[in-house]
C-alpha cells in the first residue's frame, strides 16, 4: 500500500476530511513510534504519495492504526484513542512477528551456551 493509499484509507475510517492537512504529521508519528519501538529505519513520509516501503507493503496497518491513533490525540476523542492504540498495538505485534518470519531466524535452531549437566538432580541439589 501506498502513501496516498495510506492517508486515503484514514480519511475513510475517520470521517474527518477536514484533517487531511494533518495527515502526514500523523503517519510521521505513527512510523517513528514503530521505528523507536522496533529499532527500524522506515520512511514512508519524506516521499510522494507514490512511495511505499516493505513496512507499508506488509503491514500497512501500522501505518493506518497508529495514524488513526495519533488523530485521536489531536482531536481529543478518548473513545477513538482507546480503540486505535489496541489496533495500533496488534497491528505492531503482527509486523514484527512478520519481519522475524520473513529473516529466517525462526528457521535457525536453537542453540545455547550452556553446558549439558548428566546425572544433575535439580530436586536433589545434586550437580
Amino acid at each position: 500500500m501506498n502513501y496516498g493509499e495510506i492517508k486515503a484509507a484514514i480519511t475513510n475510517r475517520s470521517h474527518r476530511t477536514d484533517l487531511a492537512s494533518h495527515l502526514p504529521e500523523f503517519i510521521a508519528l505513527a512510523e517513528s513510534e514503530y521505528n523507536q519501538r522496533t529499532n527500524s529505519t522506515y520512511d514512508l513520509t519524506s516521499g510522494t504519495d507514490n512511495t511505499h516501503n516493505a513496512l507499508s507493503d506488509m503491514a500497512p496497518q501500522v501505518y493506518i492504526f497508529g495514524g488513526l491513533k495519533e488523530l485521536a490525540v489531536w482531536t481529543n476523542d478518548d473513545t477513538a484513542l482507546q480503540k486505535y492504540t489496541a489496533l495500533y498495538e496488534r497491528a505492531l505485534a503482527q509486523a514484527q512477528y512478520a519481519e522475524v518470519v520473513e529473516s529466517g531466524v525462526l528457521d535457525e535452531p536453537m542453540e545455547t551456551e550452556l553446558p549439558l549437566l548428566t546425572g544433575s538432580d535439580i530436586l536433589e541439589g545434586t550437580p
